[in-house]
């Protein structure tokens, strides 16, 4: 059992899968679990609290006395709950069906096993059955009352499962939708714009398939903007032919440093606004001027798979710049026409000038 509250905890901290649900189970499993503490003793008529352990006082009082927690862990639930994607698309209210049909299922499930051996009671099936509902309180207050020798593993049941929705839903939107639907173009600066008015909160995106319009639902209200074809995006272009080279993230990052700089802004001369390379077997040489000012930087502890030369744009070298401030292997794949960037899960294209 102390394996299983060490798994709750991995998933809780490290796959942020519920942490308020299997972070206080795991901890509570591996505690109640300790040899020689007596955490879960019950109070008994006979030494009264003097043989109880902490969590057997909290259980005999809070769940099979007063069963009070029930309603308090209702309560913190529904303060946290956020009913505004409901009011926006109140269709959504018809996925609450889903739940009593895994009731039914549970429940009946339960009583067949008795045929089977496992001497499920109906007050048993009704505390299983529950489970099904995927909700926890309502598990604890109904196991509290019907069936309590089942209460500690009816209420794990219950969370886990409440928890493993982060592993079970991403297979099934992906067999009940398509790679098309949800599919907009949103004109970034507008999109970044809008986003940097709110506070760190869930917003909801509703898509208008006919008009392009894009609906956020925030906790602050309703925010409408003008989307276009996801069509209409320009395609990501592939590289043919193209050749690679490794180069070291802080090394790249220097060399946009001490040459950037020297880069003009004559729209007339475009050769000059960006940063020219040349690739060898040996080295790798970065060269940028404005016609007043030029600037050479040669790498002798980086090179290519062959000899090339291109000239990149000073726009997305920028970006490099302000993005890379780690230390990663940066892979550079280019042709005649573009060359693309890739970094951890990130990848830059752009287009080479002529």
């Amino acid at each position: 059992m102390i394996l299983v509250g060490l798994s709750f905890i991995f998933l809780a901290i490290n796959k942020d899968w519920e942490p308020y649900e299997l972070l206080p189970i795991g901890l509570g499993i591996i505690a109640a679990n300790l040899p020689f503490t007596g955490l879960i003793n019950p109070p008994s008529a006979n030494s009264g609290f003097q043989d109880a352990g902490l969590f057997g006082v909290m259980f005999h009082y809070g769940l099979s006395f007063w069963n009070i927690l029930p309603p308090i862990i209702f309560l913190g639930i529904g303060s946290l709950t956020d009913f505004g994607p409901v009011i926006a698309n109140p269709k959504t209210l018809i996925l609450g069906a889903a739940a009593q049909i895994g009731i039914f299922m549970a429940f009946w499930g339960a009583l067949f096993s008795s045929y089977i051996g496992m001497d499920f009671g109906i007050n048993e099936a009704a505390s299983i059955g529950i489970i099904g509902g995927a909700d926890g309180p309502t598990t604890i207050f109904l196991s509290a009352k019907l069936a309590p020798d089942l209460l500690g593993i009816t209420a794990v049941i219950a969370y886990s499962y409440m928890a493993a929705v982060a592993l079970i839903q991403p297979p099934l939107m992906k067999l009940f939708t398509t790679s098309d639907e949800g599919k907009i173009t949103i004109p970034a600066k507008l999109l970044l714009d809008t986003l940097k008015t709110f506070s760190s909160q869930p917003l909801t995106f509703l898509i208008n398939d006919e008009n392009f319009g894009i609906e956020i639902n925030s906790e602050n209200g309703i925010y409408k903007l003008s989307g276009q074809n996801a069509e209409e995006f320009p395609k990501t272009p592939t590289l043919n032919s193209a050749s690679s080279a490794n180069i070291n993230s802080l090394t790249f990052v220097n060399a946009i440093n001490k040459t950037l700089f020297a880069c003009g802004n004559d729209e007339l001369r475009p050769v000059m606004s960006g940063m020219f390379c040349e690739l060898s077997t040996d080295k790798i040489t970065f060269v940028a001027t404005d016609a007043h000012k030029l600037v050479r930087h040669i790498r002798n502890d980086c090179n290519a798979s062959g000899l090339a030369s291109f000239i990149l744009p000073k726009k997305p070298l920028t970006l490099i710049k302000n993005i890379l401030t780690d230390d990663v292997d940066l892979k550079l794949d280019y042709n005649e026409t573009n060359a693309m960037f890739y970094f951890n899960d990130t990848i830059i294209i752009c287009r080479l000038i002529d």
